[in-house]
Parts: structure tokens; sequence; C-alpha cells
């Protein structure tokens, strides 16, 4: 909103802003593009310095971790922000109940003297040259962006998504779930062949058509739901990872992304129905692991393996005209990742089939 506020030198913000984008050094370059699999190592140990941030996640073990990170991120808030704002921008809940935000120069917006955080006088209503407040002030504006957020619980919202016997996916959810979107492994729905959220279409092979069971589905979204009761996502805050009415959590997955991947390797096969396809009997290969998935496993954690090679391999910047200094990414900010995407996240990184 414009403002005439100004900001004294007092605001100005003292350290360095993670929001910056690091700029990488020539050879750290050359290594990434010509150094065979040195970018896979690299994003695995990326992934090593998210995955193990998880324990801190857990309400009980991983009080003290979150200690120490709300000191972090308070610091870092009070450091990087006006005076007049900080009490307000620092959180009131538990630390990691809400998805975390990583700084992208919001509050370096904050010290500019044409913007002005309101927010302990909600707007009323809308008016011919700007906004009047509750308190009766209006607040010039030439555009107005309205930006209040969106329905995050209406998954794949709008489409509508018949499986068998024409039965709509949100009228499945209100059987089993409460009406609250949930699956077997984040993945697939009982009642709906073929139905992978997420993942790529089953374009050939023996089976016509597959889908978990839904006494399969029914115990993994149970036990996924009392596995979150014990976690930060729980401690009360509102968020979008819980679905309001029943409490349910919707979002984030309760345990390591390697035993989620894991599962997706290793398939519990039995808690699947089939259909063959015409061509005949399913191929018993088709249902199996096998070597090609033991092989990438093997590789996978023998790259992961290497990155603890690379712990001391960091990637340096040089600020012009400043002392060259060692970055390293924020290994708080993405250990959230752990939900219904968490295989292709780590499909991604690891370049598993």
């Amino acid at each position: 909103m414009p403002s005439t506020r100004s900001s004294s030198s007092a605001d100005k913000p003292t350290g360095r802003l993670r929001g910056q984008t690091p700029s990488y050094s020539p050879l750290f370059k050359f290594v990434m593009k010509y150094v065979p699999l040195a970018m896979r190592i690299y994003r695995a140990k990326l992934f090593w310095e998210k995955e193990r941030d998880f324990a801190g996640f857990d309400l009980v073990t991983g009080a003290d971790t979150r200690k120490n990170w709300t000191a972090e991120t308070t610091d870092y808030i009070r450091k990087n922000s006006p005076a007049n704002y900080r009490d307000f921008l620092v959180p009131k809940s538990e630390i990691g109940c809400k998805r975390r935000v990583n700084d992208t120069d919001y509050l370096l917006n904050l010290h500019r003297p044409n913007v002005e955080l309101i927010y302990e006088d909600p707007v009323q209503e809308i008016v011919e040259d700007g906004v009047r407040t509750k308190s009766g002030r209006v607040v010039p504006a030439d555009a107005i962006v309205l930006a209040h957020g969106f329905e995050t619980q209406k998954f794949l919202f709008p489409m509508k998504i018949y499986g068998e016997n024409g039965i709509d996916l949100y009228e499945h959810w209100n059987r089993v779930s409460e009406g609250v979107p949930s699956s077997y492994l984040g993945t697939c729905i009982a009642g709906f062949p073929n139905f992978f959220i997420m993942m790529v279409y089953l374009f050939s092979g023996a089976l016509l058509t597959s889908w978990p069971k839904p006494s399969a589905e029914a115990r993994d979204i149970a036990v996924v739901q009392e596995k979150a009761k014990k976690f930060v996502w729980a401690s009360g805050c509102t968020s979008w990872f819980i679905e309001p009415n029943t409490k349910r959590n919707s979002v984030m997955f309760p345990d390591w992304q390697y035993r989620f991947w894991l599962r997706t390797v290793f398939v519990a096969w039995n808690d699947f129905s089939y259909t063959q396809s015409r061509d005949g009997a399913a191929d018993a290969k088709k249902l199996d692991p096998g070597a090609g998935s033991l092989i990438a496993l093997v590789l996978s954690l023998a790259i992961c393996a290497s990155a603890w090679a690379l712990e001391s391999f960091d990637l340096e910047s040089q600020d012009e005209g400043q002392q060259r200094n060692t970055i390293r990414p924020d290994h708080r900010a993405l250990t959230e990742v752990i939900n219904s995407t968490g295989y292709h996240a780590l499909c991604a990184m690891l370049e598993v089939p």
C-alpha cells in the first residue's frame, strides 16, 4: 500500500537476506557440467541435508532442535525487519507447524518508504479512491490485488473424476476419510483403476488395470493419520496441512522420505487388485521389483554415501569488493516436501525410475 512512512538508517537490514540468489563460482559450474555424476551427487547431498531435519518435527524428541530453529529464525527476522513490525512478524506458533516460507526479499521491501504493513486494522470496504479499514482510515490505492489464499483442501478441484460404478472422487473420500483427501501411499485410490496421483500413465504391460484394495487403502490412511498426531503439524496452529473440521492431516507424510521411497520401490503387491490385459496372463516379472529396482536402490544408496564425502565441498560465491564467503543452502526450509509428491521429489533427486 502507498505510504508516507519514511525509513531511517536504524531500520536497515543488518545481514545478507537469504532471498538473494547466490553466484556460483566458475569451478563449481565446470564440475557440475563436465564431471560425470557430479550433479547427481551434489543433489543427493542436498537431499540428505533436508532429510535429516525431519528429526526436528517429532513433538517430543524434536523439541530441542525446534528450539534452536526458533532462535535462529527469530534472530534473522528481527535483524532484517523494521523495528515497528518485528513483534508482529515473529511467528507465535510452534516452528514447523505451519508451512515455512523462505525470505525472498519480503523483509527487505518492508524498509521501502512507499510500503506499509497494516496488520491490526482489517479492510472494511472498497471505496472510490482506495480501501477503507475498520478504523475508518482510507488508504489510497490505484490498484488492488486480491491475494487472500486458496482452497487448499479441494484437491484436484474443479476436475470431476469418476471411478468404478460412477463414484465421484469426493464421494469416495466422504466414505473413507470424512471428506478429507486421502489415498494409499499418497498416490492411488481404491475403486479408481489406473488413477495414480502425480504418477505416469500405464502405457504398456501385461496388466490392463490396477488399484489398491479398499482394506489396504483404509489401513494405510489410518496409519498415516495416527502417526501424524505425533508431529509438530498437530501442535494446534491453523495451517493448510490440517483440515479444520476433522483435524485430519491431508498433506504431510509423517515419516522419513527415504522410507516412503523404499515402499514405492518394493511394492506390497498383495495390496493391489488387477485385471489382465487382452494379451493373456500377467507376467509375474511385472509384479516383482526384480533386479532393476534392486540395482536402482544400490546405486541410489551409493550416491547418498558418496554425498558424505562432499560434506566439506562448499559452494562458494564472491561478492564484488567483499571477502569470499562459504554459502550453504538453508537446510531448514525444505523438510515439508515430505508429502504426496515425495516419491517424485526423490526420483528427481536420484534419477530412480
